[in-house]
């Protein structure tokens, strides 16, 4: 899997996460905390490694640890009969929302970065 489909399968991931929420089932908190276990990243793990000396790379990989810990808070907060707080976190103007916001523009420098570099190895 590469990254787009990661990032992909990511979205699908929130939207189905915010989806359980809604209908009040409980999610392991702890699981969701983990940023290893979704397809971005495992790609992060195995393909992404390739380009862990690039800045871009570090700051993306930190803001996907940093979503996965606020997608757990929401998690924490609908198991304990918080559900329309937790819901509010991950929906528009959410902390979550505005972490998803920050996830895709740093996938797209780091994309950048990556096709720059492979630009500039291949002109080599």
């Amino acid at each position: 899997m590469d990254h787009r489909e990661a990032l992909h399968a990511h979205v699908a991931w929130y939207a189905d996460l915010s989806d359980r929420l809604a209908k009040g089932e409980t999610v392991d908190a702890e699981e969701v905390a983990r940023d290893d276990l979704c397809e971005m990243g495992r790609w992060l793990l195995a393909e992404g490694v390739a380009h862990a000396d690039l800045p871009e790379f570090q700051e993306f990989k930190k803001v996907h640890a940093d979503y996965h810990k606020c997608a757990a808070d929401a998690v924490r907060m609908s198991n304990a009969g918080e559900t329309e707080q937790a819901i509010m976190n991950l929906q528009v103007d959410g902390p979550c929302m505005a972490l998803s916001d920050d996830l895709l523009e740093k996938h797209y420098l780091l994309v950048r970065k990556i096709q720059e570099t492979e630009e500039e190895e291949e002109e080599a």
